[in-house]
Formats: structure tokens, C-alpha cells, sequence
């Protein structure tokens, strides 16, 4: 049986506290459920299907690549939106996160093939709502958020391959970032 997943930088504590009570609040505000089904997050995989009882062979090939990824800093300023239907927090652009990005990119496609050979540009983000909500409802949450203060900065310590359980995503491995110098 299939099952999906996929792979992402989670925001450690305190951010993951302060991002999902953004989250909570405009699901409040706005009924908008979709982005409370996982952490605080940066894709870097998006979602996938994999034979459930070959995820091991997953976890395998990723503990190939964690040793040739340094850990990095990423910043976060402010909020940004895909219109009409995503707003996130916006991470400041970084050169060590889109490395870290194509260098995934290229490893998961010696174990995922049918992944396309070109990615849509890279554009991190760490959503707080998403796609359950009208047009309406997200122009006025947009014309709340896009002025509203929020920073924040953390290491990339760990990339994290997360399963969908009970229309949940939970983390099922962390791979570990090589240590900064």
C-alpha cells in the first residue's frame, strides 16, 4: 500500500510555538484548517507516494545524504503570500538553503525517478494558511498580515521526512545536518 510523504526543514521551539499560533489564529479568524495538519515548516520534498512497507528503503537513502549538508542559519522577516490562497512567514533569501534544496533535488531522484528532472524555482516559504478558504476570506486576511511584524532566525540542524497519518502529517525520521565549523 502507498502512503504519502514528504521532506522538510521543521522550525524548532520557540518558533514552532509562535508560528502555530499564527496558524491557530487565522484558522479562528477565517475557517482555514489546511496549514494546522502539519509543523511549522520549509518543503524541500513536496508530498510523494511510496510503498508503506518500503519506507525503510526512504530512511536508508536519505542517511546517505545528511553528511554532505552543513547546517545553516535562516532568517525570517515579515510575511508573504502566493495570491489568492497562501500566506507564509518569508525566510530571507539564502544561498545555503538553495544549495541544500538542489542538492536534495538531485539525491531523491536516485530513489524517487519519477520526480521530473526540473523543479519549479524554489521559492521557501513556511505556510500559515492555505487553499481551504475563499478568495474573499484571503484578500482580507492578506490586507491583516502583509504589514504585520514577525522575524525570527534558527539553525538548519535536521531535514525531516514526515508521513501522512489520519490526515496528519507526522515526523517519521530526522536526518542530521553536518555540524557548523
Amino acid at each position: 500500500m502507498k502512503a504519502m510523504y514528504f521532506m522538510a526543514l521543521i522550525t524548532p521551539e520557540p518558533l514552532l510555538s509562535e508560528i502555530s499560533a499564527v496558524k491557530h489564529e487565522l484558522s479562528r479568524k477565517y475557517k482555514t484548517y489546511s496549514s494546522l495538519r502539519s509543523p511549522a515548516h520549509i518543503t524541500l520534498v513536496p508530498p510523494f507516494h511510496y510503498r508503506q512497507e518500503d519506507e525503510y528503503l526512504l530512511i536508508r537513502n536519505m542517511l546517505q545524504f545528511h553528511s554532505s549538508a552543513p547546517q545553516f542559519d535562516i532568517t525570517l522577516d515579515g510575511f508573504g503570500c502566493f495570491a489568492p490562497r497562501v500566506i507564509f512567514v518569508r525566510p530571507l533569501p539564502s544561498a545555503e538553503l538553495t544549495d541544500l534544496y538542489d542538492d536534495l533535488q538531485t539525491h531523491v531522484r536516485t530513489f524517487l525517478p519519477e520526480r521530473k528532472k526540473t523543479s519549479p524555482p524554489f521559492h521557501p516559504h513556511i505556510t500559515v494558511a492555505n487553499r481551504d478558504w475563499s478568495e474573499y476570506d484571503f484578500y482580507k486576511a492578506w490586507d491583516e498580515m502583509r504589514t504585520r511584524p514577525f522575524s525570527g532566525a534558527f539553525t538548519a540542524e535536521k531535514i525531516s521526512l514526515l508521513k501522512l497519518e489520519k490526515e496528519k502529517w507526522k515526523v517519521l525520521a530526522k536526518f542530521s545536518l553536518k555540524p557548523q565549523s
